[in-house]
């Protein structure tokens, strides 16, 4: 009886070892560490305007329903006191890399509540908010930006409520990012101003992109395919109606978006491809199997999103300034998004 006790005491010291719990607000100079991941949130936290966080690779953020109300970090909506949010009013420094993003979501994936928030930016710091290489999952809003001019890039946006709102008159700038499996709208805009290029827009449940009708925002060069009520909502006139063509001969509309299925690795929209084109190698060529559905677990595993060399994201894009994206993926749509989403080699986020 003894001996049970005792290893039931240091398996119960070891769980808690693994796991570093987090809330409230982060002052000064933090960093979060793959070493010390995965990073549980039990109630809001903020970076405030002076402070500074650092994410590195493969780092975890687990979110859990909220513990405690934090008295320094005021509620801004009804139902904060139901949700935990990271929020961002200080400088961020969330960098992944295709074979580590880091990986936001609610812990328990398989929970109707809906307690994870989602990433609140509202940070003036110039330049010093990005969020790259990242998975955002089962939140009420992915990223929700109030203000500032962050760099989202190779992002991963999935079963979100919303993938990301924004408003406020924030201009972020979306880059190579995958969205999909959302429920309300992939893009939700009002009164802000972002600019979203070279990314994927699929089979989300509602609406792709939802503006007020009197934002000045840029979509451009993007691939929006299977939204299941429509792709757009508030856009400018024209916006989805194809006029022209691209360079391999694909049909866009004015501002360089195509509407084609993104044709992704091993799906069932592939092989009906390859059957079409009466490829001998068709067999060899399908290796991987697409997820169709998924099994919401804490022990959840995300699919990988891997554009068929066929795909008509490929070479699709637009060229991009050096500072914001490597040479080798400038021109790919959704490049480097996520655990193999879209590298030189068609690997999205």
């Amino acid at each position: 009886m003894g001996m049970k006790t005792c290893l039931y005491c240091i398996f119960l010291v070891s769980l808690s070892v693994a796991e570093t719990v987090v809330s409230g607000v982060l002052r000064g100079s933090n960093r979060w560490t793959r070493e010390e991941s995965p990073y549980v949130l039990v109630a809001d936290v903020k970076i405030p305007h002076d402070a500074r966080l650092v994410i590195e690779p493969g780092v975890e953020i687990l979110v859990e329903k909220p513990r405690e109300i934090i008295p320094d970090i005021p509620p801004s909506r009804r139902r904060d006191s139901f949700t935990v949010s990271f929020i961002v009013e200080g400088a961020l420094n969330a960098r992944g890399t295709t074979d580590e993003p880091i990986r936001f979501r609610g812990r328990y994936m398989d929970d109707l509540y809906a307690h994870w928030g989602g990433v609140v930016l509202q940070s003036q710091r110039q330049g010093e908010v990005e969020i790259s290489h990242a998975h955002i999952m089962n939140s009420i809003r992915g990223v929700h930006v109030r203000q500032g001019r962050p760099l989202l890039r190779n992002i991963l946006f999935m079963k979100n409520t919303t993938g990301i709102f924004t408003e406020n008159q924030a201009a972020p700038r979306l880059l190579q990012s995958l969205f999909t499996d959302n429920y309300v709208a992939a893009i939700r805009i009002r009164g802000s101003n972002p600019s979203i290029y070279n990314s994927i827009l699929y089979d989300n449940r509602n609406i792709g992109v939802w503006a007020d009708g009197v934002s000045d925002f840029v979509f451009e060069h993007n691939l929006v395919y299977k939204s299941g009520d429509r792709h757009f909502v508030g856009a400018p006139p024209g916006m989805g109606h194809c006029v022209t063509t691209n360079s391999r001969g694909d049909s866009t509309d004015t501002w360089g978006n195509i509407f084609s299925n993104p044709l992704f690795a091993g799906s069932v929209a592939e092989q009906r491809f390859l059957q079409e084109r009466e490829t001998e190698q068709a067999e060899e060529d399908i290796t991987r199997s697409f997820p169709d559905e998924l099994s919401f677990t804490e022990e959840f595993q995300e699919p990988t999103f891997r554009l068929s060399e066929y795909s008509p994201a490929r070479s699709a894009g637009k060229k991009l300034a050096p500072s914001l994206l490597p040479q080798e993926t400038r021109q790919i749509l959704g490049s480097g998004m996520v655990p193999n989403i879209l590298n030189s080699n068609g690997v999205l986020p």
